[in-house]
């Protein structure tokens, strides 16, 4: 691997982002999330606390953490959590909207090289 695709790859850093470059991740899940508290640093809301969702994945290889923090993405691994348990699982998930985070899809990677269709 050339340098600078490793030195991009260190700078997306531990923790999954959607953005520009990123709208789309697939990733294995490890595990159930963790429940963590946070407290907003922006707007209106600042001060205020909240929970976020961690679960651990796994993105090429290596070791993530999807930190779900928007309820419309964590209300959608909980719909796919009650259909199929999500350790073990690989999913592709893509930000539609990257402004406001509030809308995703979701699809299932069930073999190397099938994807089901979006939910």
């Amino acid at each position: 691997m050339s340098w600078t695709k490793q030195a991009k790859k260190d700078a997306i850093g531990r923790w999954i982002k959607f953005d520009e470059e990123h709208p789309a991740w697939t990733m294995t899940f490890l595990g159930d999330p963790k429940r963590v508290e946070k407290t907003s640093t922006m707007g209106d809301r600042k001060g205020e606390i909240y929970y976020a969702y961690e679960f651990p994945v796994e993105v090429d290889g290596e070791e993530k953490i999807l930190s779900a923090t928007q309820r419309s993405l964590i209300n959608q691994l909980a719909e796919e959590h009650d259909e199929e348990p999500l350790p073990g699982r690989t999913l592709m998930i893509k930000c539609l909207d990257l402004r406001t985070k509030r809308e995703w899809k979701i699809r299932e990677v069930k073999a190397e090289g099938s994807l089901e269709s979006w939910k």
